[in-house]
């Protein structure tokens, strides 16, 4: 969630996000990023709830879990690479949340936000997400518009039903977290699959393969499926399964070399969303602004020290993709 705050232009659109353990950057005094979540009993929690109010997020519907502490995201980093892996323990952002997923209250709170971009992920229950994917069919974003809904492959590995592929406009999967989730659909649908992907070709390790297997979650209800691939770019392929984009990935800064892949995904998505909900950009352009960042986060150890600035994505982005420095 931080670089979404990271990125927003000043008087861009408003993102609401849902990833525990992060902070937003104040814009102008006002809450333009908002955090849905639970906070854990423990002083991780209150030093993570000062740290996003600090930075400007809007936290007034956030829970609080005093049967469990903050979740932990523990990263192993190998040092020659910069490559990471990492384990996540939820707490109270998996076991906060009732069994309705605090759906008599939700719906006030995602309406009344008026957020452009609605941002999931699954280190919190899938039934929170399905309930609040159901919730944004129903609003708008103050234009009329309902709010578009991103959702990040990552986090734990499990299923995902038809109906919530359904309701996300955009699935946002790493190579492995396509993967799995074909795997998955294969096993649950074997006789039902209109694409025919063998074991060999589910983990994608080409272009032709990426856009078989994301057909195939689009046979199973998803709409635009956007698949990250490290250092070899990204390739979206539309809801109607005719448009296909394949966007290279952007080249390091002069100087720089991979030090710590941590939250490069985090940043790709961030400000992809950033762009769509600027409405100003085309999706390549979208997808080239989101490289820009995610290749930044790269260049610098941590997770949260590595995100960002606007002014250094769109310097880069201009850089790399418009053959000029020039941001006027």
């Amino acid at each position: 969630a931080i670089p979404c705050a990271r990125l927003l232009h000043s008087a861009g659109s408003d993102l609401k996000v849902g990833r525990e353990g992060n902070d937003k950057k104040k814009e102008n005094g006002s809450n333009r990023v908002s955090f849905l979540g639970q906070f854990g009993n423990d002083q991780v929690a209150q030093k993570l709830e000062e740290t996003l109010v600090e930075n400007g997020v809007d936290v007034s519907s956030c829970g609080r879990c005093n049967d469990s502490p903050s979740g932990r995201g523990y990263v192993f980093l190998q040092e020659r690479t910069g490559k990471v892996s990492a384990v996540v323990s939820g707490g109270s952002n998996v076991a906060g949340w009732d069994e309705e997923g605090d759906g008599t209250g939700m719906e006030s709170v995602v309406l009344a936000k008026q957020r452009s971009i609605i941002m999931l992920q699954r280190e919190i229950p899938e039934h929170v997400n399905l309930n609040v994917a159901r919730i944004s069919k129903k609003g708008d974003n103050g234009d009329g518009k309902r709010p578009i809904v991103i959702q990040d492959l990552g986090g734990e590995d499990r299923p995902m039903t038809s109906e919530m592929m359904s309701l996300c406009d955009y699935l946002v999967p790493n190579r492995s977290e396509l993967a799995r989730l074909v795997s998955w659909l294969k096993k649950a649908h074997d006789s039902d699959d209109a694409y025919d992907i063998s074991p060999a070709e589910e983990s994608g390790d080409d272009d032709e393969t990426i856009v078989k297997c994301a057909k195939l979650l689009q046979a199973h209800g998803a709409n635009n499926v956007l698949v990250t691939l490290g250092d070899e770019g990204s390739i979206l392929v539309s809801s109607d399964g005719q448009t296909i984009l394949r966007q290279s990935a952007c080249a390091l800064p002069d100087g720089t070399t991979v030090v710590d892949e941590t939250g490069a995904g985090d940043c790709f998505r961030a400000a992809f969303a950033v762009a769509i909900s600027e409405g100003k950009k085309s999706l390549e352009e979208c997808m080239q602004f989101a490289s820009a960042a995610g290749c930044l986060s790269v260049t610098r150890q941590g997770a949260v020290p590595s995100i960002p600035r606007r002014e250094e994505v769109d310097r880069l982005f201009h850089e790399q993709f418009r053959g000029s420095a020039d941001l006027t």
